[in-house]
């Protein structure tokens, strides 16, 4: 499909499902359905007109679905890739990760539950794997109902895994050996135990209330949720506290509120906690579901997905790059940090939109897309497999292939996309040791043999790719 055509209810399904924002929201739809994607790729079907499977659909998607979707579809910017020039040279594009799920990775004292000084034990280790930077998993105090992504205290060290002074030491041995060390953070929402929920919810007319989405429910007798969105793990996104007679928003489980971002004081006290650990000596963020932090204003109704509702309203909100640009100057230019960040259904054009070196917010070394999937394919064969014999026609000095791969992975969903300007194949090196079998993307080059503005990373299943 021409990447520049605007489609409209005439134009065919297919066409549709070509583009990365329709094919990701059919795909949910159906699973929503429980029905195959079988039932939108088979000939007659994707050669139906739009505005004919919005007449046959009407009565499950309801009305306006695909002309919301084609809005959204054709509202996406074509952002081409141009050649930034030298690659600048930051430390983290050249450096391997290795992410650690503390709770599972070494245990010092019997308990059965990993910890710091596990971590510090296996530092060594981790260095002659050739690991240059560790990326902790959240390890803030927590009540741990979503394992640790519902922080209590942003400044505390969580009981079971160890003390501060301990992350004080493993901060210091880990540099003393050359490896760098970046931390999960969730700024979206806290744990419903943190003193500003608890606080806000004790008095109203405190300044903590409005560091939530507080709202009346709707109705005579004001039991109906504000709005009609769906948390993302189960169930209303509105939970109602008995005290204050109110809702409040959690796009995750009910006891992680969703923190008001548009509020200047929760942005203060964002930069507060990232200033702590910069200065502590931490060598960067890990930001988690980054992309839902702007709401759209008065919080409205999600008329386009049946299900999952409110997904394309909250992802990507109205201030996103208006937060992320102040975060970047109040903070992130001041310190010499990789900010990696987590975006939920990122598509390729998307993605320019927050890694590219010119954007007001790239210099603080990208916020690039984590884009998970574990089961993707490319040309038939798992992409682990189609990446395993690059390497091998690499040792051997074979020609590769002139169809180049960028490797796009998420949600779990088996694509691979093809990159046109911007194409790149990758250099492989062997990670993990003997026995290992897992593979690390070491960089990237372009078609004309000359490194690449990029770097590839394969992590425990997902891959990260960082434009600039």
């Amino acid at each position: 499909m021409n990447a520049n055509k605007e489609l409209t209810l005439n134009s065919k399904v297919g066409e549709l499902y070509e583009t990365p924002v329709g094919h990701d929201t059919i795909a949910k739809v159906l699973m929503q359905l429980g029905l195959s994607e079988k039932v939108i790729t088979n000939g007659l079907v994707s050669n139906l007109k739009l505005k004919t499977l919005a007449k046959l659909t009407k009565a499950k998607l309801g009305e306006g679905f695909f002309e919301s979707l084609l809005h959204l579809v054709n509202s996406e910017k074509d952002v081409p890739f141009v050649s930034r020039g030298p690659i600048t040279k930051k430390w983290w594009k050249e450096a391997v990760f290795y992410q650690i799920y503390p709770r599972s990775f070494y245990d010092t004292n019997g308990d059965g539950i990993g910890d710091l000084p596990g971590i510090i034990e296996k530092l060594d280790y981790l260095k002659e794997l050739g690991v240059d930077a560790l990326w902790l998993s959240p390890i803030y105090d927590s009540p741990n109902d979503d394992n640790g992504y519902d922080i209590r205290d942003y400044r505390k060290i969580m009981t079971e895994f160890g003390t501060m002074e301990e992350f004080d030491e493993l901060l210091e041995k880990a540099h003393e050996k050359g490896i760098r060390l970046i931390m999960d953070l969730v700024i979206n929402h806290c744990s419903d135990q943190h003193e500003w929920f608890l606080k806000g919810i004790e008095d109203p007319t405190s300044k903590y209330h409005s560091y939530y989405h507080w709202r009346k429910g709707k109705g005579k007798n004001g039991k109906r949720r504000p709005n009609n969105w769906m948390s993302t793990f189960a169930g209303p996104a509105w939970e109602y506290n008995e005290k204050n007679e109110e809702y409040y928003l959690h796009l995750f489980a009910i006891e992680q509120p969703d923190l008001n971002m548009d509020n200047p004081l929760v942005r203060e006290e964002v930069k507060k906690i990232l200033r702590f650990w910069l200065d502590m000596g931490v060598d960067g963020f890990r930001e988690d579901v980054i992309t839902f932090i702007s709401k759209p204003e008065g919080l409205p109704d999600d008329r386009l997905m049946p299900a999952s509702k409110g997904i394309f309203m909250f992802n990507h909100g109205p201030h996103l790059h208006e937060y992320l640009e102040e975060f970047k100057r109040d903070v992130f230019d001041h310190y010499d940090a990789m900010i990696l960040a987590e975006a939920p259904l990122v598509t390729p054009k998307k993605a320019l939109e927050y890694i590219d070196e010119d954007n007001a917010y790239s210099s603080v070394d990208s916020y690039a897309p984590s884009l998970d999937g574990t089961q993707t394919c490319y040309k038939g064969e798992p992409v682990f497999e189609y990446i395993d014999g690059l390497r091998q026609k690499r040792s051997v000095g074979a020609d590769l292939e002139t169809e180049v791969l960028f490797v796009y992975l998420y949600d779990g969903a088996e694509n691979a996309y093809k990159a046109e300007k911007n194409a790149c194949v990758i250099q492989l090196g062997e990670f993990g040791g003997e026995g290992g079998g897992s593979v690390q993307l070491t960089y990237t080059i372009g078609l004309n043999g000359e490194p690449e503005q990029g770097t590839a990373t394969i992590a425990d299943g997902k891959v990260t790719f960082t434009k600039g």
